[in-house]
């Protein structure tokens, strides 16, 4: 497709450029996460396609793969739910931050012991709590998964 505009002043052609020629942009994680989250309280699928889209086009960025695991653990319909994906993607967000993300590592808890893996859930689950000791809901969650893992034992 090829633009052209007048210009105005002199009646000469002003400029040519082909779309190809145009810069493009990589929309904003923040826009991106933001449209999902929005579309998360009216439509869940659609929310989940505006979150792996968003993974798609950022893959390594923590805030995207955290935000996808986060959906996939708490979806409130359940065909939508993936507890292996979510421990993929928050291994992958505790990684690439070098475990020096509470938010991170308390996503890759909640995934682990969504999928059974409760002595590992625990750990990080500790982990997020010691690293973030005014998170009362990490806290709180570690001691839980604390006592559980006590009383399988």
């Amino acid at each position: 497709m090829v633009f052209s505009f007048d210009c105005p002043a002199s009646g000469e052609l002003q400029a040519v450029r082909k779309l190809s020629d145009l810069p493009i942009r990589k929309p904003s994680v923040q826009g991106l996460l933001r449209t999902a989250a929005t579309l998360a309280g009216q439509d869940e699928l659609g929310a989940l396609h505006a979150y792996e889209c968003a993974h798609r086009i950022h893959p390594c960025e923590p805030a995207v793969l955290i935000a996808l695991a986060r959906f996939r653990l708490d979806a409130r319909d359940e065909r939508l739910r993936d507890a292996k994906q979510a421990v993929s993607l928050a291994r992958e967000a505790v990684r690439l931050t070098h475990a020096q993300n509470a938010a991170c590592l308390d996503t890759l808890a909640r995934a682990l012991h969504a999928n059974g893996t409760l002595i590992e859930a625990a750990a990080y689950a500790r982990q997020a709590a010691d690293q973030n000791p005014y998170d009362e809901d990490a806290a709180a969650r570690a001691q839980a998964f604390a006592k559980e893992l006590g009383n399988r034992k």
